[in-house]
């Protein structure tokens, strides 16, 4: 009975949680609240993976470490771009073997490059040095293998610029944004009534004004919102539904890092088209050992023969990847830096990022 009261409370107010009580719920034993949890973390997506993993790599030996690893990449897996969706059923169903004992983590990754066919890279900027890993598995989907990894190095996983990124947490993912601290109030429920009935108004600006309160409110106005959805006045359903999916999945954010180069986002002249073009369909393999960005960038020059200027990197890195386009090449060799690449007069010109 206590179970089920618990299961029926958290159905009412799982949505106005903060991210870090649902994962506390999601690991207790009681699997009724924990069902629930779990879906409402899935409705968080990207917010709650940095919180996942600092609760993992703080809680290594849990027995429940691995439903939180499940739980981790079933979010990853649903916010992926369609693109990206075969790279993550790789690492779900690609069964590997491993044994590696003390090995440095870039012998892990040209391993695991060798058995998954997948390109895979490790910050240039990582948090601190990753230790030497020690890692045996028999039989494993690849994705258990990199949860070890974690585990060990402190570094994540996510798809990014068309690679398997390896980072620190807080350089994939954003820190979660503030919530409330419980479900609201009586006096928040009935100010959401008002703003949700609003949504209806004859006014532009009042409609507005409704969702800018609503959107405030946050994830505890989500059972007005659905009933709100079923409504028989379309435009009150139509808005209604419309914030729902804006609360419940925020748009996907990158952690320090940008999501994309400026080049993406550039209107652009005749001549800058023809360098877009290049950027988003020429292909290249890459395969440097410690060696300068700056000399990669000359072999990329030659190469493609880009006017390519500007740019500054700190030491040498370690880079491969195979049949990637040569804009994806660039964010990796940029963004991650603290740099970026417009299109300049045909040419492409890297900038340091604000």
């Amino acid at each position: 009975m206590l179970s089920m009261a618990l299961g029926a409370l958290l159905a009412l107010q799982a949505e106005a949680l903060p991210t870090e009580e649902l994962i506390r719920i999601f690991r207790g034993a009681d699997e009724v609240a924990a069902t629930r949890a779990r879906k409402a973390l899935a409705g968080r997506g990207d917010q709650a993976l940095l919180p996942l993993a600092q609760t993992r790599a703080r809680l290594k030996d849990s027995s429940r470490n691995e439903a939180l690893a499940d739980l981790a990449f079933q979010l990853k897996s649903a916010i992926q771009p369609k693109e990206a969706e075969s790279t993550f059923e790789k690492l779900g169903t690609l069964k590997m073997s491993i044994d590696m004992q003390d090995a440095p983590v870039s012998a892990v990754l040209d391993y695991l490059r060798e058995i998954s066919g997948l390109n895979i890279v490790l910050d240039p900027a990582p948090r601190r040095d990753p230790a030497a890993v020690s890692l045996r598995k028999a039989d494993v989907p690849v994705r258990r293998v990199l949860d070890d990894l974690f585990l060990q190095s402190g570094l994540d996983y996510d798809q990014r610029f068309g690679v398997l990124f390896l980072a620190a947490p807080e350089r994939l993912w954003p820190a979660a944004k503030k919530e409330p601290s419980g479900p609201p109030s009586e006096e928040d429920k009935k100010r959401a009534r008002e703003h949700v009935a609003a949504l209806g108004a004859e006014s532009p600006e009042k409609r507005d004004q409704a969702a800018a309160e609503l959107r405030k409110l946050g994830r505890g106005v989500v059972p007005l919102l659905e009933e709100a959805a079923e409504s028989k006045d379309a435009e009150v359903a139509a808005r209604a539904a419309a914030l729902l999916d804006e609360i419940r999945r925020p748009p996907r954010t990158w952690g320090s890092i940008p999501l994309a180069g400026h080049w993406r986002s550039q209107e652009l002249a005749s001549l800058g088209a023809a360098a877009s073009r290049k950027l988003q369909t020429m292909k290249i393999d890459l395969a440097f050992e410690d060696t300068s960005p700056a000399d990669m960038l000359e072999f990329i020059r030659e190469f493609t023969d880009l006017k390519i200027t500007g740019g500054r990197w700190a030491g040498p890195i370690t880079f491969k990847v195979k049949d990637l386009t040569l804009g994806d090449v660039l964010e990796l060799l940029t963004l991650p830096h603290g740099l970026d690449i417009k299109i300049e007069a045909g040419g492409l010109e890297i900038f340091q990022s604000k």
